[in-house]
């Protein structure tokens, strides 16, 4: 069996365990769970450079939302721009460790060990953050706790939609002061000015 084989069969029987019971549906490369106006999914992300020697892969958590997703359409759409067409678009590997940024399999990997390490970032991570941004509240929470470098645009979003310009203000003022670069700088400036419109 091919390595990207091994990766599918994985990802399929991690969907069986944990998203087909939360009543996701498992599509080619993802389980997705529509309950407007929220779209969730965890999408498996292959790397460019995987070989038949070494796979590298990813399951990336996803969340959209009806108005703020002006690109979807019959659905949640993955991998159009990660947070500039969803609420939220985070990498389960690094979550679960900030130093890893994928799975790898290969000759050399314990396949069984690897397989564990992606079920529990699944359950420790994944299945709350999904349970959490069941309401804009749950999510406006999980990026407080998070801070301004999780996504400014969507926290600031989920705010304003609830009403509360005033917090959305200071969550795009703390993403100005705490900018990595000035071009970041910039596109928090124009997002405020967007808010102050």
């Amino acid at each position: 069996m091919s390595l990207l084989a091994v990766r599918d069969a994985i990802y399929k029987r991690l969907h069986q365990s944990y998203m087909r019971p939360a009543g996701y549906a498992l599509r080619p490369s993802r389980s997705e769970q529509h309950t407007p106006p929220f779209h969730r999914a965890l999408a498996l992300r292959s790397q460019p450079w995987n070989t038949a020697e070494s796979v590298d892969f990813d399951l990336e958590i996803v969340v959209a939302h009806d108005d703020y997703n002006p690109y979807k359409a019959n659905g949640l759409k993955v991998g159009l721009g990660g947070q500039d067409v969803s609420l939220l678009s985070w990498g389960l590997a690094q979550i679960q460790n900030s130093s890893r940024r994928y799975w790898t399999l290969n000759s050399d990997a314990d396949l069984e060990a690897v397989e564990g390490q992606v079920r529990m970032a699944i359950e420790k991570h994944a299945i709350p953050i999904f349970r959490r941004t069941e309401t804009l509240e749950g999510l406006v929470s999980l990026y407080a706790e998070r801070g301004p470098s999780a996504g400014y645009k969507p926290h600031s979003w989920a705010l304003l939609k609830m009403g509360n310009i005033e917090a959305a203000r200071s969550v795009v003022r703390a993403a100005i002061d705490t900018a990595p670069h000035e071009k970041a700088q910039l596109h928090a400036q124009q997002w405020l000015a967007s808010i102050d419109a």
